[in-house]
């Protein structure tokens, strides 16, 4: 029975020992995607590129040419 127990103990070593590698391994993946998601939304606002410089607006002089092209002249 002693026989049984120290194999036992060995595989829960070795599973432990296991867990703990995987864990640091999923740590630092989760640290390196965390500074790739920080430094790109860094870069994206330094180059303001979710900026809308006309923000949204229509300008109404080319309604015109707008309706032309789409045959809805008037």
């Amino acid at each position: 029975m002693e026989h049984i127990d120290k194999m036992s103990d060995d595989v829960k070593q070795a599973a432990l020992e296991e867990a703990q590698r995987t864990y640091k391994g999923f740590i630092n993946f989760i640290k390196w995607i965390s500074v790739i998601a920080i430094v790109l939304i860094l870069v994206m606002g330094f180059n303001n590129f979710l900026d809308d410089p006309t923000a949204s607006q229509s300008d109404p002089a080319w309604k015109e040419d707008y309706m032309s092209n789409m045959g809805m002249d008037e």
